[in-house]
């Protein structure tokens, strides 16, 4: 696929607008977590890398992006149950062309494979992010597992009027565990998915939008799951300053397999932002939202409902940059009632040059869940390199 993509995009190179983008960053960080009734100290390296390309015609976009993260690992004192390295792979490709004046057609079509990192104090990546993955709290039983994820998808965006934009999607995607181990830990599953909006931009304040999705999962060990949502949503910019968004709906989760499972949730959202420009060149930016989520759980393809809540601050002082953020979950209906997580961090950032980035911070997470349960912390310090630009 990659290959393929590269192939194109070089062949309309010659269309003009051809431009490129690349990083690479390493960080170091000392680490406490739990394992079983002991804890492990450890240091770990991360070095990372992404080379991205786009294209940018009258009636025609293209962009192919690839990033590698490597980590390695090494502990110096108790116990670890999971000792070595970690690769981890992402591959994107866009392709979008305007078929009519209010008409555009987006084909997206990505991968990620590698051992990913489940533990609470890590951030979720690709392989997280799935239809109703917002609503799994429950962890697996170990931090690193080998996952593969292949998702494509094409999609439709049609200008109905100058006030009202109609946007639908459809796909498929593989997900889960590759590899007999893997899949053991969390289960393989693939299936059919599908989204739709109706945008109405009421004025320049205020857009009101309805919100439809459907996913099929045929999961490894032989259950099948649906889940469904219909949602209204409302976003209100009432200053330049000040932006507030709802969403209310319900969602209906049918899981199939040796027996029948069926549940209706309710699902919605709540959430302000509020950015300040302080001087010409300092900027405060403040978030909160609070969302309840139906989702199928990933290891038992069970409905579940979870409420989260996440919270960020931060600021930009000219060169510095600091950013105080939080989240939390906790199952409040369907499988796994209880289960729970909770995740802060503070980072701090400077543009020493005009490419590079120096970074450090603190992050902290708990959990009630083995082989997470209680609480793990890092400090970590890194350095970053990125550029880009038009060929």
């Amino acid at each position: 696929m990659l290959a393929a993509a590269t192939s194109l995009l070089c062949v309309l190179a010659a269309a003009g607008g051809f431009g490129w983008t690349a990083s690479a960053g390493s960080r170091a960080r000392g680490r406490t977590e739990p394992v079983g009734d002991a804890r492990a100290s450890l240091g770990e390296e991360e070095l990372s890398g992404a080379l991205g390309a786009s294209l940018q015609a009258p009636d025609l976009t293209a962009s192919i992006n690839y990033a590698s993260d490597l980590l390695l690992r090494k502990v110096f004192s108790g116990p670890s149950a999971e000792a070595g390295d970690a690769l981890r792979q992402t591959g994107r490709f866009e392709l979008g062309t305007r078929l009519a004046p209010a008409t555009r057609l987006i084909s997206l079509t990505g991968l990620d494979w590698g051992l990913t990192d489940f533990s609470p104090l890590s951030a979720p990546g690709p392989a997280l992010l799935l239809p109703g993955a917002l609503g799994n709290v429950l962890l697996p039983s170990q931090r690193f597992v080998r996952t593969l994820l292949i998702r494509t998808s094409l999609g439709l965006t049609q200008d109905i009027s100058p006030r009202l934009q109609l946007a639908a999607s459809a796909g498929f995607q593989r997900s889960g565990g590759e590899g007999h181990d893997a899949v053991l830990v969390i289960p393989f599953q693939r299936g059919p998915e599908a989204v739709a909006s109706l945008r109405f931009f009421v004025d320049r304040f205020t857009t009101m939008s309805l919100l439809a999705d459907a996913s099929y999962s045929h999961f490894g060990f032989g259950r099948d799951s649906l889940l469904s949502n219909l949602a209204a949503a409302w976003t209100l910019r009432a200053t330049r300053e000040v932006l507030f968004n709802a969403t209310a709906g319900a969602a209906l989760v049918r899981s199939q397999g040796p027996d029948l499972a069926r549940a209706i949730y309710a699902s919605g959202a709540l959430g302000a932002a509020w950015n300040r420009q302080l001087s010409a060149q300092s900027v405060l930016r403040t978030s909160v939202q609070g969302r309840l989520l139906p989702g199928v759980d990933r290891l038992t393809a069970l409905g579940s409902q979870a409420l989260r809540g996440d919270a960020g601050l931060d600021l930009s002082l000219g060169k510095t940059r600091a950013s105080l953020s939080g989240s939390a979950g906790r199952t409040v209906k369907g499988a796994q009632v209880g289960a729970r997580t909770l995740r802060l961090e503070l980072r701090i950032g400077r543009a020493v040059f005009r490419e590079w980035d120096l970074e450090g911070g603190i992050a902290a997470a708990a959990s009630n869940q083995a082989p997470f349960a209680g609480w793990q912390s890092q400090a970590f310090l890194g350095l970053r390199w990125s550029d880009g630009g038009p060929l």
